[in-house]
């Protein structure tokens, strides 16, 4: 099996014009920011402007409205994300099955971008790890009980190819959006260990700042990518019925990760620990996602719980119970100084509040001027 890098996909990436690429299937008329032209699809005779290159920012985006019908790619979700997923999507004609490798290929001879054989071995070399890791945890109990004490039984840990390294860390595999593993993150099974979580940096093609877990399991038929902070958040989240949960790797959320959920083509819900600092990691992630004219929803959790006690919580209502606690992105901005105004309003209704008394008192003989005054005040004031 050939696997390659997210590095080394993001530098074939960066010299790949996407613009220049199709142009050379099809004649693009460009509109401001969006270029329109007949499908280069090979299967697909078109007779009407279909395909679309949208630019945002220093990203562009693609789609055929003809054979996506607004919808992305159900077996690997790339239609509409970049320039490499174009090459993969034109590739996969007449008949023929291209592999994800066929088309990295096809993308390194276009740009002049050698392929490393030796990231190659890294890949592989992970895999061979994963397969140990998943065997320790067989022949251990105290990892297994850790597991169990989280709320996960054998399923989940098959699904998520839970592991165990004899450090005394579960191991969590981390593949991206392409399926490859490219490293992994190891938890302690007890609290008070100096860092809980330890991400296995062994290799030079894996960079945590452009990587969200969770993305191999995204189903690009849904309408939302709910962002959240921590694996076992996505897997709980998961097991309960909320698909589409992904997050970062104990760093705040960057502009790399932003770009991930832009090519997604999908609804970003914010969905982070109800504490301070998840109220903190929410106004990041807001900020770097609005560079790209993305507004993402948000949902508050309540204080002192994340999303896997959440999910523990509610089960099979995790769905229903994250969509009625949604809140709009305006809803987020303003909140806070609707908060401060109430606070304001509050302590000067109270520093007035004999002067109020005493205007209620003076108008209780004269039923139309004491209707006049809570008129007033029910308007002015919201009493």
């Amino acid at each position: 099996l050939m696997a390659y890098s997210q590095d080394l996909l993001d530098q074939i990436e960066s010299k790949l014009d996407l613009v220049e690429l199709a142009s050379s299937y099809t004649k693009l008329v460009r509109e401001g920011n969006v270029w329109s032209g007949k499908c280069p699809h090979p299967d697909h005779n078109d007779k009407t402007a279909s395909f679309k290159i949208f630019k945002k920012g220093n990203d562009y985006t693609w789609t055929c409205f003809g054979c996506h019908n607004g919808k992305k790619n159900p077996e690997k979700g790339l239609y509409g994300s970049n320039a490499l997923a174009f090459i993969w999507w034109i590739l996969n004609s007449n008949g023929k099955k291209a592999s994800f490798r066929d088309a990295v290929a096809k993308a390194a001879q276009i740009v002049g971008v050698e392929l490393d054989s030796y990231e190659k071995n890294e890949i592989n070399y992970n895999n061979e790890l994963n397969n140990k890791y998943r065997n320790n945890l067989k022949s251990n109990l105290d990892a297994q009980k850790y597991l169990l004490s989280r709320g996960l039984e054998k399923d989940d840990v098959l699904k998520w190819e839970l592991g165990y390294d004899t450090s005394g860390r579960i191991t969590i595999p981390l593949y991206d959006m392409y399926g490859k593993l490219v490293s992994f993150n190891k938890r302690a099974l007890t609290d008070d260990t100096y860092s809980k979580y330890f991400i296995d940096n062994h290799n030079k093609y894996f960079n945590r700042s452009k990587y969200l877990f969770g993305m191999n399991y995204v189903n690009y038929q849904n309408d939302y990518i709910y962002i959240t902070e921590g694996c076992f958040d996505v897997i709980l989240a998961s097991k309960y019925g909320l698909e589409n949960c992904v997050c970062a790797l104990g760093t705040d959320f960057t502009e790399d990760h932003a770009k991930l959920i832009l090519q997604s083509q999908l609804k970003p819900v914010a969905l982070l620990d109800g504490d301070s600092g998840g109220e903190k990691g929410v106004n990041i992630l807001v900020e770097e996602l609005s560079k790209y004219e993305l507004y993402p929803d948000v949902v508050f959790l309540p204080d002192k719980k994340d999303l896997a006690d959440i999910s523990i919580e509610k089960k099979l209502a995790l769905s229903s119970y994250i969509q009625s606690e949604r809140a709009p992105y305006w809803y987020h901005k303003v909140k806070p100084c609707v908060e401060l105004l109430m606070r304001q309003k509050t302590q000067i209704i109270n520093n007035f509040k004999d002067d109020i008394y005493d205007a209620l008192r003076s108008t209780q003989d004269d039923k139309a001027a004491n209707a006049m005054l809570k008129q007033y005040l029910a308007k002015e004031l919201g009493l």
